[in-house]
């Protein structure tokens, strides 16, 4: 069971900012919205755990064999897709704002 909407918001968020960054008016605070990303990846990996559990209280040993491969390859590429936006976004973010100071000055 992945949980779709945790990992959603967990890409969309960076994503946001990422296109807000080349507008006029970028955001104020980037980083609350990759903590945002990072707190919605979080949610997704415990979920995914906690359907473990789950599966396993229930003696389901065999369907644990047969998905914990998906699982974990899922998990890590979640986590992989989320840092590398997460980074760009603060870097467009930021490259920005730079390019402002040294124009102000």
């Amino acid at each position: 069971m992945i949980p779709i909407i945790s990992i959603l918001l967990a890409f969309l968020l960076p994503i946001f900012v990422i296109r807000k960054a080349g507008t006029q008016k970028p955001l104020q605070r980037p980083y609350l919205f990759s903590v945002g990303s990072f707190i919605f990846c979080t949610v997704a990996v415990i979920e995914e755990i906690y359907v473990i559990k789950k599966r396993l209280l229930a003696g389901d040993i065999g369907g644990i064999e047969d998905t914990i491969g998906a699982v974990l390859l899922t998990c890590i590429a979640v986590l992989i897709v989320t840092v590398i936006l997460n980074l760009l976004s603060m870097g467009l973010s930021y490259e920005k704002d730079g390019e402002n100071d040294l124009e102000d000055r």
